[in-house]
């Protein structure tokens, strides 16, 4: 689990904000008793939808933990979208630089899980693959730089270069 992230500065306790840069994905869970083999169809049980992407779940981790906390990441201009940044600022997350493309399609998964908790998914990144990390700015707040890999890769070294 994250801890909030605070630091000693003279005069007292200086918290350090975390920037995320991540993924966002509308996702769709669907639990069947085993996954399909090749040229087969499974029967699920259950289906729900959930916001997910590496990115969206450690910003919210990191902002319950009560770290002022910011995501970088992008959505289309669909439901899908609307949804996560909701979820995202409803959850304390500072959602201003979170890119919309017009008439893109929000990133998602469909994930099947069993009984066990294994799980197999199929990543659509949508949105996720225009993100332009050349509009971000940097908040001098921000003393930790989150990444997991799921941005385009020349995305994720400019940011860590800045």
């Amino acid at each position: 689990m994250l801890a909030a992230l605070t630091l000693v500065q003279e005069g007292g306790l200086m918290s350090k904000h975390v920037l995320v840069a991540g993924s966002l994905h509308y996702d769709l869970v669907v639990h069947a008793d085993r996954f399909p083999v090749i040229d087969e169809y499974a029967v699920g049980h259950a289906a729900r939808h959930l916001p997910g992407g590496k990115g969206g779940n450690q910003a919210l981790a990191s902002a319950r933990c009560g770290t002022p906390t910011w995501l970088a990441s992008r959505v289309g201009d669909d439901e899908a979208g609307r949804i996560l940044r909701d979820n995202l600022a409803r959850g304390g997350v500072d959602v201003s630089l979170l890119q919309i493309g017009a008439g893109e399609t929000t990133g998602s998964s469909i994930a099947v899980v069993n009984e066990f908790g294994d799980f197999g998914a199929v990543v659509l990144p949508g949105a996720n693959a225009n993100f332009e990390a050349g509009r971000v700015r940097l908040p001098p707040e921000a003393g930790f730089l989150l990444l997991q890999n799921e941005l385009p890769a020349e995305a994720n070294l400019a940011l860590a270069r800045e």
